[in-house]
């Protein structure tokens, strides 16, 4: 069954539940400096409380097995992150006890919250790599695990918009966008009437064009130092796998060039239409990036393909 179907065909148990998720609130505390340096550290410290309504005119409401997750669970394996362990607080003074044994329908060791109480995790990590954390507490409102709820909660942009900002500075300075030069798409292709003076112009065009497709390849480090977040990684991987896909292009456009062969010039001019996949997935991920982090046109304006 998808999800549009049991919006569809349930529509008061999707309104119970939404209303239900409600109950779950999530708080966000960062304590780190404003200006990321490479040694500072942050503490994070996340909590979620259940703030239904409890007494005798009320009905029971439990979230279990509530979770915490950050987006990279390997990370405080490695020992980037740590993730201390969880302090459960009662909050409620008096207040009805469930009818139910809530250990029957749990894991050993998971995590229930009854009305009033709360849970909260402390991650302490480098500063630097805030925009890494991607907190999301996750929980249940049913047995049969059927009622799921999934907070993302955002780490505040002042810690997190530097090292973007960061990001855009260093994709910015290796002048990606000038490396196509002539646009593919602006080259009038050579025919069986073309001068040899203009074929020898072009092909000498698209081989200064590789070079320098050469050399961007080789600036691609400080990008990709720079690259910090899922969003800033993604516009880096789109942009240099279309940075591969120019230089394929180029290369057999040059070689049916050289051959003077008609028919592989059109092959290899086929070809240049493949790059519009590229292109939107380049475009798709700048627009993820400036939306998230909210950055001004002026500053954001090199990250589209051009």
């Amino acid at each position: 069954m998808n999800k549009s179907n049991i919006v569809a065909d349930y529509p008061d148990a999707v309104n119970l539940w939404r209303s239900l998720m409600e109950y779950l609130k999530v708080e966000i505390v960062v304590e780190a400096p404003e200006i990321l340096e490479p040694r500072a550290h942050a503490k994070v410290k996340i909590t979620a409380t259940n703030t239904a309504p409890s007494g005798p005119d009320w009905p029971d409401v439990a979230f279990m097995k509530v979770e915490l997750g950050t987006g990279d669970p390997t990370r405080n394996q490695r020992g980037g992150w740590e993730i201390a362990k969880p302090v459960k607080t009662a909050l409620r003074s008096g207040g009805n006890t469930p009818g139910w044994s809530l250990g029957e329908h749990l894991p050993h060791g998971a995590v229930y919250l009854l009305s009033g109480e709360s849970i909260a995790w402390e991650i302490a990590c480098p500063a630097e790599q805030l925009p890494e954390l991607q907190p999301r507490v996750e929980s249940y409102i049913a047995w049969d695990m059927f009622f799921r709820t999934d907070q993302k909660v955002p780490i505040p942009s002042i810690y997190t918009r530097p090292a973007v900002s960061e990001y855009i500075q260093a994709f910015g300075s290796i002048k990606f966008w000038d490396t196509f030069s002539p646009k593919l798409k602006s080259i009038h292709l050579p025919g069986p009437d073309t001068p040899f003076v203009q074929v020898q112009a072009l092909t000498r065009q698209m081989t200064d064009s590789l070079a320098s497709i050469e050399t961007t390849i080789e600036s691609l480090s400080e990008p990709r130092s720079a690259a910090i977040g899922p969003e800033a990684r993604g516009h880096l991987r789109a942009s240099v796998e279309y940075l591969y896909e120019e230089r394929r292009v180029r290369q057999e456009l040059n070689q049916a060039i050289a051959s003077a062969d008609t028919h592989k010039i059109t092959q290899a001019a086929n070809s240049i239409r493949n790059l519009e996949v590229f292109e939107s997935a380049v475009n798709r991920a700048a627009e993820e990036l400036v939306a998230k982090y909210i950055i001004p046109e002026q500053e954001a304006h090199g990250l589209w393909v051009r």
